[in-house]
């Protein structure tokens, strides 16, 4: 009796929700325009995430963003950008691929070729595009931009983790505009205990959290919420929370001028030497030549 209803739970499910679809990431950059520019975008078959990070981005007729402000754009049509003084905004160019995908020769995941055309931004998305992502998210999102950059061209390995990052904020900006079902567990007070745990985390003006500190925060206990985020995340809270470090990183490095002891201060690090060699692990480069490749 219960499997009509599961099923049309499914069909109104984003596909990026449902695991069935992920994005590529072809390029990601910044976009620099002298004062007033316009830029025509043409842009038949790959979605765009832009993120602003000075200025202002005006898409001509559709949407108006600001600092800290992120849009979803979709495929198809002929739109117009018009770039504020001292813009400066990142994007991200990507096409969306079915799951599941397979193992190059080299042991990586690889997307295989789309089997149709790309499915329609509703079908995908839940919601309609363009979209300015909501302001909760954009923080999160601006962090994923800056990794992913960071990151989408040093290796094919490299290239799977850029994907796997875009991935996972598309898939939260789509279950939060979408308000899409969550995957379900035993107890509605899990996920909202949950919820709260990541709103700590993602929260721009606090520095990265120990499991520890964010499970008393939210008041359970560090087994029951990393259990937790295993059942509802398919990941550990710590990694979570290693991805907001590495973002943050990112963000840090490239658009502020702080010393690298601050921002291994600002990151929770006990000294500059151990952000260091986390900093060479994640991306494998120092802070301080990363940030020279700006």
């Amino acid at each position: 009796m219960t499997e009509p209803k599961q099923q049309a739970v499914a069909e109104t499910t984003p596909l990026v929700c449902q695991g069935r679809c992920a994005p590529m990431v072809l390029r990601c950059g910044h976009l620099r325009h002298p004062d007033g520019t316009t830029q025509r975008l043409r842009a038949k078959h790959s979605y765009r995430l832009f993120g602003v990070i000075d200025g202002m981005l005006v898409v001509q007729g559709e949407l108006s963003l600001g600092p800290g402000s992120l849009a979803l754009i979709p495929p198809g049509g002929d739109r117009q950008l018009c770039f504020g003084p001292s813009s400066a905004v990142l994007q991200a160019v990507f096409d969306v691929v079915p799951v599941p995908r397979r193992r190059s020769a080299q042991g990586d995941w690889i997307h295989l070729a789309p089997a149709r055309p790309q499915p329609s931004p509703r079908e995908m998305w839940g919601v309609d595009l363009p979209l300015q992502v909501p302001p909760a998210l954009c923080a999160a999102g601006l962090g994923a931009l800056h990794l992913i950059r960071a990151m989408y061209w040093r290796s094919p390995a490299g290239h799977a983790r850029a994907c796997g990052h875009l991935g996972a904020f598309l898939g939260n900006l789509a279950y939060h505009c979408a308000q899409a079902p969550a995957p379900a567990v035993a107890g509605a007070s899990r996920s909202r205990v949950l919820q709260q745990a990541l709103q700590l985390i993602d929260d721009p003006q606090a520095a990265p959290l120990s499991v520890a500190a964010v499970a008393e925060l939210v008041g359970t206990s560090r087994e029951h919420l990393s259990r937790l985020a295993q059942r509802e995340l398919g990941r550990s809270l710590r990694a979570v929370i290693q991805t907001r470090r590495r973002e943050m990183a990112c963000r840090l490095l490239l658009d502020t001028d702080q010393p690298v002891s601050a921002i291994a201060d600002d990151l929770n690090y006990r000294s500059e030497a151990s952000f260091y060699r986390a900093f060479r692990r994640w991306f494998g480069v120092t802070p301080s030549d990363f940030r020279q490749r700006r």
